[in-house]
């Protein structure tokens, strides 16, 4: 009896189907994961960048998905730092703006908590042209450092710890093969 070797032909099949497994994993790490978990939209009122002749009267948020809790925090030109009151709505989280202010760049700072635990930060900027002057000198912009890229520092560590871990499963099943 004659034995054919397959094993050549087994180990490929074996490394094809863990190579794209991996790669299904990152995609799904990559881009699936992310883009569920946030609960908001970049398109805010007034708009990220705007100039606005007045103060508004509110900051709107429109969500995508059901927001549990809203945080909202205003910077005005003057430096001082005010919680707003967000109202959770089915479609948008809105807060309240103070009636009077200077004129000068306004920062809106937010952080939403949707459902299972999803957390949106984000932060909208936004010129008044009238008003009083501020009463202090703006500080420069800060941006803070490694607040955006930790996310994506520890997708792409467990990423890479995938692969280690998929390398080393089909290192072990080849040589047994």
């Amino acid at each position: 009896m004659v034995r054919r070797r397959t094993c050549g032909r087994h180990n490929g099949r074996v490394i094809s189907r863990a190579t794209l497994a991996c790669l299904g994993s990152l995609l799904w790490t990559f881009l699936i994961l992310p883009a569920s978990a946030h609960a908001a939209t970049p398109r805010l009122e007034p708009s990220d960048g705007s100039h606005v002749g007045s103060l508004p009267k509110q900051v709107a948020i429109p969500t995508h998905g059901k927001v549990t809790t809203a945080y909202v925090m205003l910077r005005n030109p003057d430096g001082q730092m005010e919680q707003l009151i967000p109202t959770v709505g089915p479609r948008q989280v809105t807060a309240p703006l103070p009636s009077t202010g200077p004129r000068g760049e306004y920062e809106v700072a937010y952080r939403l908590v949707g459902t299972g635990g999803h957390v949106t930060p984000g932060t909208l900027r936004f010129v008044v042209d009238r008003g009083r002057a501020p009463r202090v000198a703006p500080e420069p912009r800060r941006e803070q450092a490694g607040s955006q890229d930790m996310p994506i520092i520890g997708l792409t560590v467990g990423a890479g710890a995938l692969l280690v871990a998929a390398a080393l499963l089909v290192r072990r099943l080849v040589a047994r093969g």
